[in-house]
């Protein structure tokens, strides 16, 4: 058996889609329940800042590190760093 190792932001973020999906559905049956209308209209909130999450797809940082080392070599090869 495969064993995953996931980042505490992976597990929280799995948490939290987890929710709005259980609401959701809870929803179908019951749209007037408040609890379920709350989770929904909150959406997915940035542990951090409290703001909404515009993009839902995490990025794994690695990737985010060699997207902003790559951005900056060609901005300094262009002359603009």
């Amino acid at each position: 058996m495969k064993r995953e190792h996931n980042s505490q932001i992976e597990r929280w973020f799995s948490v939290k889609v987890r929710e709005i999906i259980e609401a959701e559905e809870n929803l179908k049956d019951n749209p007037n329940s408040i609890c379920d209308c709350e989770v929904m209209d909150a959406g997915i909130q940035s542990p951090i800042t409290g703001e909404p999450l515009h993009h839902l797809t995490l990025t794994p940082n690695t990737n985010a590190r060699d997207v902003a080392r790559q951005y900056h070599a060609l901005r300094q090869n262009r002359g603009l760093a």
